[in-house]
């Protein structure tokens, strides 16, 4: 194939995570995430630019705040060497921003305001609160891809977008160190009844007795769902000297053994052997209110739930029955059904 006669001319991600950082709306999105999205985006722009659709891979030295952009070859060199069918974006060479690209940041749109949003726009970049249907996307003609600052697509209609030539992506590593560290906090904490002695405490309240909490080492931990943040969590629970049990029909035996997983058969024998329970699954029709009275009734009295996966994954009703019998000790909550959420009975 002969090498294109030139390279698209496009800003690097580095330049372009820091213009997003000045927008209040991604004051909180950690750069790890941004510069993902972004490499993302501009793969996507470059493919539809050369009109194939082969992959380009891109490879970023975040402190020269180089981009580089290459197919069929590897760059083994980072000083722009000529490759055949290769394309080579160095941030010496394109500090320049075309003048008709635009970031605009447009947040709390619905219906037919985020319709017509859509439609003035060649991408897309949302976080879990946005919900892009079929509705959403009728009658676009211009828009190329979305991507999702995360993991979960749930929200996302990927059939409507594939109908329409729209590319649907995400970022699978962005978040992984955080989700899995902020499961991890919240364990620790329904361990320690942090929650309740806060309170407490804050009541007038001085019961240290009360709120004796216990060790986590030693303890049975249960993960359904161990994909890149699951077995994140499961290394931070052997550092902990807890005993991991998992569950995922991906994972293989052998490698299992070698991260010291016990897996289970089925999800009856994983909830009769655990002491804490955390999932990282996405929310499908299989896994919708996978954990619910009858699953509750399996476990160990005083077990304690995590979820910083999806909300419905858990069925709340239950927890809330769980908690007032004290079959469960304890639950941790990042995600609800419904979101925002300042009302549940679960409060």
């Amino acid at each position: 194939m002969p090498r294109k006669a030139a390279a698209p001319v496009v800003d690097t991600r580095t330049d372009l995570v820091e213009r997003l950082g000045e927008f209040s709306h991604f004051k909180n999105v950690d750069r790890a995430t941004l510069m993902s999205v972004l490499e993302d985006v501009f793969r996507s722009m470059i493919r539809k630019k050369y009109n194939t659709d082969e992959n380009f891979n891109i490879i970023v030295n975040t402190d020269k705040g180089d981009l580089q952009i290459f197919r069929n070859r590897e760059v083994v060199e980072d000083d722009c060497a000529e490759f055949d069918a290769s394309i080579h974006i160095r941030h010496s060479d394109v500090i320049k921003i075309e003048p008709d690209f635009e970031v605009v940041v447009q947040t709390g749109l619905k219906g037919v305001a985020l319709r017509d949003a859509l439609r003035d726009f060649d991408g897309a970049i949302c976080r879990s609160g946005v919900k892009i249907s079929a509705e959403s996307l009728a009658g676009n003609t211009r828009l190329q891809a979305i991507v999702r600052a995360g993991v979960g697509t749930d929200k996302l209609d990927k059939a409507a977008a594939t109908r329409q030539g729209v590319i649907v992506m995400t970022t699978p590593a962005g978040n992984t160190v955080s989700t899995a560290e902020h499961t991890f906090a919240l364990l620790l904490g329904l361990a320690r009844n942090l929650a309740p002695a806060h309170a407490s405490l804050l009541s007038g309240k001085w019961d240290r007795k009360n709120f004796e909490g216990g060790e986590v080492r030693g303890k049975n931990l249960g993960i359904i769902g161990l994909g890149r943040i699951g077995l994140r969590v499961a290394h931070l629970a052997k550092a902990f000297e807890m005993k991991v049990w998992g569950l995922d029909p991906f994972l293989p035996r052998e490698r299992a053994q070698e991260l010291e997983i016990q897996l289970a058969d089925n999800l009856d024998e994983l909830l009769s052997k655990i002491d804490f329970l955390t999932v990282h699954t996405p929310l499908s029709n299989e896994t919708n209110k996978l954990i619910g009275r009858e699953q509750i009734a399996k476990m160990k009295r005083g077990v304690r739930l995590v979820n910083c996966a999806r909300g419905g994954i858990y069925d709340e009703a239950a927890l809330l029955e769980g908690l007032q019998t004290g079959q469960l000790g304890g639950v941790a909550l990042d995600v609800y059904e419904s979101e925002p959420n300042t009302t549940s009975p679960l409060f």
